[in-house]
């Protein structure tokens, strides 16, 4: 899983149940394929609109509910692209398909390995080896366990596939006033999954059934993301635009190197 798809999987799983009238909050990525690396993410939401930019590498994600489009930001070379989300769709569903295709083809390589050496690459996999033939079957199991993370209360929750538990949320209700705005996650998690790279889709329907504001999640192949610090609060809305200056740039696709300027 390169860099770019931890970006994309880690805006997903903190904001995929963030639903306050307006809220700010910060975070860290790590583990996975950033190994000793730490990502520090800075995430907006008001209605209809959501914004997270990776601090250290200068992208910058906006997806406006309001207008069906994503847009994704350079910050560095201070270049955007924009996609309808029929666009974002087709192409997120076409990044799935060749991630499912790669998976498929290691999978076939690890049938020939020895026993010992098959474990191993299982392990490092962290759970993604999906069973052929059959979807798996996802729940959401609220445990007994609770803490505090950032000066919030919060509760664990385990979500498994076929009874093994594919990743771990820790949800905090102490962030008041989001249940109204349950519908706009949803949808935003629905278009984030379009691509449902090993199964990641029934994880964002699972985890969609969480009670509380996501203060810390430990997901498939070690990816960790925490928030160090969340508030309530208004947020102009030119935080959900692109900022004027930026040249516009085609769309380029997860694994590509290149932008070519429009």
């Amino acid at each position: 899983m390169n860099k770019r798809m931890v970006f994309v999987i880690a805006a997903l799983f903190v904001a995929v149940i963030a639903y306050s009238q307006g809220i700010y909050w910060e975070s860290s990525t790590s583990g996975g394929a950033l190994g000793d690396r730490v990502l520090s993410n800075h995430s907006y939401y008001m209605p209809h609109m959501f914004k997270s930019t990776t601090v250290d590498m200068g992208n910058t994600m906006i997806v406006r509910l309001d207008k069906k489009m994503v847009y994704n930001i350079d910050n560095n070379e201070k270049t955007y692209s924009e996609q309808t989300f029929d666009e974002w769709d087709a192409q997120m569903k076409k990044m799935g398909q060749k991630a499912n295709a790669q998976m498929e083809k290691l999978q076939k390589q690890m049938e020939s390995m020895p026993a010992e050496q098959r474990k191993m690459m299982e392990q490092m996999m962290g759970g993604q080896m999906a069973a052929k033939g059959k979807d798996a079957k996802v729940d959401v199991v609220k445990t007994g366990e609770t803490r505090k993370i950032a000066g919030m209360g919060c509760t664990k929750y385990s979500v498994t596939k076929d009874g093994k538990e594919a990743l771990a949320l820790w949800a905090t209700k102490d962030l008041k006033g989001f249940d109204s705005m349950r519908k706009d996650m949803q949808d935003f998690s629905s278009r984030m999954m379009a691509s449902d790279f090993q199964g990641a889709k029934g994880l964002a329907e699972a985890v969609n059934k969480v009670d509380g504001f996501p203060m810390e999640t430990d997901m498939q192949g070690g990816i960790k993301v925490e928030v160090t610090k969340v508030e309530r609060k208004d947020i102009a809305s030119n935080e959900f635009e692109v900022p004027s200056g930026y040249t516009k740039v085609k769309p380029k696709g997860m694994d590509d190197k290149d932008t070519d300027k429009e």
